[in-house]
């Protein structure tokens, strides 16, 4: 479910990067407000149809609102790590983001359990979203470890998120300054 996710994150980020969209931003609360304006319903319908898919093929879930809950918050946390990378590096932050997903294939501890990897995937685990989504996300599903611990997760995602949006409101800020954030049409469209 994870991994179903980032690659629709990356899939949006890819189709429209942050740095791309603003005809004459002056203000970088205005770009950061409209940029999560789209991830939150980007985001919410990717949850949705993924959970009531996978709900209706007969997963049984113990914590149907924390299953909902962790996804929410892990996908708009991968989505505040794209639309900062494609914000301050464009396409480039598309292929990093890339990168970042390959990574979280080996160490977030989804695959293999992480006492059978690799040093460098144990070093980088606990700096993983998609390590937190896994195991919010198993809890949710299994319920063995009590209530808290999924939300516990979620909270760790949810200050992922916020970090990255207040990265973004910076990187926006000095963008706009420089007037390297404006964009013309006719660029767009012809990139396109």
């Amino acid at each position: 479910m994870a991994t179903g996710l980032f690659i629709g994150v990356l899939i949006f980020t890819l189709e429209f990067p942050a740095n791309r969209r603003h005809k004459t931003p002056r203000d970088a609360v205005k770009v950061l407000n409209e940029e999560f304006k789209r991830a939150v319903s980007v985001s919410l319908a990717m949850v949705v149809i993924l959970n009531m898919i996978m709900i209706l093929s007969g997963l049984k879930v113990d914590h149907i609102f924390d299953l909902f809950w962790v996804c929410l918050i892990y996908t708009l946390a991968q989505m505040a790590i794209m639309q900062f990378l494609t914000l301050i590096m464009g396409r480039l932050g598309t292929i990093i983001g890339l990168l970042l997903f390959v990574a979280s294939i080996g160490g977030a501890g989804g695959m293999f359990p992480m006492q059978v990897t690799n040093s460098f995937f144990n070093a980088i685990h606990p700096f993983l979203p998609m390590s937190y989504a896994i195991n919010g996300l198993r809890q949710a599903i299994t319920g063995g470890l009590g209530n808290s611990y999924a939300s516990i997760n979620a909270l760790v995602l949810l200050g992922v998120a916020v970090l990255f949006y207040l990265l973004f409101l910076l990187a926006a800020s000095t963008l706009i300054k420089r007037d390297v954030l404006v964009t013309d049409t006719k660029e767009i469209t012809q990139e396109i």
